[in-house]
Parts: structure tokens; C-alpha cells; sequence
């Protein structure tokens, strides 16, 4: 039976896909950790949404991967009490061939990330060309999304991953799609996809922690997220 009492709760993002293209192989980002601990008293309730890693598209020879979704841990009405982002996927196409980057520790989303749980967006440096990647969603905002490439949804807003017929499925928790160019991950704040002199790079989800004691690691989860919540010290 739950008591009063300190708990610690750890979280992790989960991975971002990694991309296939003609040019090799390049990895997805791992999802981050988080580590804190809560004072919290019995019948308290919490949201938990455990982030999935994203996939790899399926038709084509450049095949991008869909961003990591992130993981989260919220009071009954979304105040969050600590989210590990998720990363971004790996790229495919020729000349663009660039692993994702991981789950942040700080709050913001990499490369044209979000802020203050914003989703994520897409930069398109000095181009004018189709760019399809979707970006990551946040805690509060959903992950901008291209003509055809979805962005992750937010967690107040389900927390689905960008997904359509062809690309790489972004994972719950807000990763974006992965089609001709990979998806951001998702967390508190959303990563974003950033093209700029040649390159393009699909940024980790942003983390959040206000747990006491708190540990933070960028980018150590491979595959799912991950929930573990301790007892530490009861109230009996």
C-alpha cells in the first residue's frame, strides 16, 4: 500500500531510430536519465508516460529514423515533476549523414529545439527545397510538422509519434517522423530538425528535474524508456 513518505524516480528517454541510406549506417541519439527525489503523501497521483524508441522507415533506399519519444512523470494536472528527453533519429540522405543527437539534460531541445515545453520546430537554412522531418512535441506543445512529415504530439496532447505511411515512426512520447530526413526526439521541451551549411541533424528532447538530490546524464538509453520509482524513507 502507498505511504507517505520520500521517493526516489529515476526516468529515460528512450532512442531515437537509427538511418539507413547508400552511404552507411548513422545511429539514432540514446534517451537521457533522470534522477530525483519527491516528498509525496498517500493517494497523491501521478501521470506516467514511459517513452518509446522511434523506427526506421521501410520504403526506400534512404531509410531516416524516427525520433526517441520522451518519458514523464506529472501531477494529475501536467505539472511536471520529472520528463528525460528522448533522441533525435539518424539521418540518410546522401551528403546529410548525421546521427541524432541524445536526450538533453538541460530543459531545452536541441537543434531549433523548444523552450519552456514548447514543441520543437524545422530550420531550414538558406534552402528552399522539400525538407520532411518532423519535430519533437513537448510537455505542452506538439513538434512542428512538414507537408508530409509529422511531428510528435505533446504529453497534454497524447504524447502520439509522427507517423505516416512511409516514414520512420516517431515514438510515443512526442518523437517526430523520420521521411526523407530523420525526426526529433521528444520531451519537456521538443527537439528540433535544424538543416544549416549542408548539414542536417535531428535534435534530443529536452529533460526537466525539481527532484531533490538530482542526477542528470545526457544520452545513455538505448531502445524504450524506462520508470523506476523507490520507496526511500516512509512516514508510517
Amino acid at each position: 500500500m502507498p505511504v507517505n513518505g520520500s521517493y526516489v524516480i529515476e526516468a529515460w528517454g528512450a532512442s531515437g531510430a537509427q538511418g539507413q541510406g547508400n552511404r552507411g549506417e548513422r545511429a539514432g541519439g540514446k534517451g537521457a536519465y533522470m534522477k530525483g527525489t519527491f516528498n509525496l503523501i498517500r493517494g497523491t497521483l501521478l501521470k506516467i508516460l514511459v517513452g518509446q524508441a522511434g523506427s526506421q522507415g521501410k520504403i526506400g533506399v534512404l531509410l531516416p529514423g524516427g525520433g526517441g519519444g520522451g518519458t514523464f512523470i506529472t501531477s494529475s494536472s501536467n505539472t511536471a515533476l520529472i520528463v528525460a528527453g528522448g533522441g533525435g533519429g539518424g539521418g540518410a540522405v546522401k551528403g546529410n549523414n548525421h546521427d541524432g543527437d541524445p536526450g538533453q539534460i538541460v530543459e531545452e531541445g536541441s537543434q531549433s529545439g523548444g523552450s519552456n515545453g514548447s514543441g520543437g520546430t524545422i530550420l531550414v537554412d538558406g534552402s528552399s527545397r522539400l525538407f520532411e522531418g518532423g519535430a519533437g512535441g513537448g510537455l505542452i506543445g506538439d513538434g512542428q510538422s512538414a507537408t508530409y512529415a509529422k511531428g510528435g504530439k505533446s504529453f497534454v496532447n497524447g504524447g502520439e509519434g509522427g507517423d505516416s505511411k512511409n516514414g520512420g515512426k516517431g515514438g510515443y512520447g512526442g518523437g517526430g517522423e523520420g521521411l526523407h530526413f530523420p525526426g526529433a526526439g521528444g520531451g519537456y521541451s521538443g527537439g528540433g530538425v535544424l538543416e544549416k551549411s549542408g548539414k542536417t541533424i535531428a535534435g534530443g528532447g529536452g529533460s526537466f528535474n525539481e527532484g531533490g538530490s538530482p542526477v542528470k546524464k545526457e544520452g545513455v538509453k538505448e531502445g524504450d524508456g524506462k520508470v523506476i520509482i523507490t520507496l526511500k524513507d516512509p512516514e508510517l
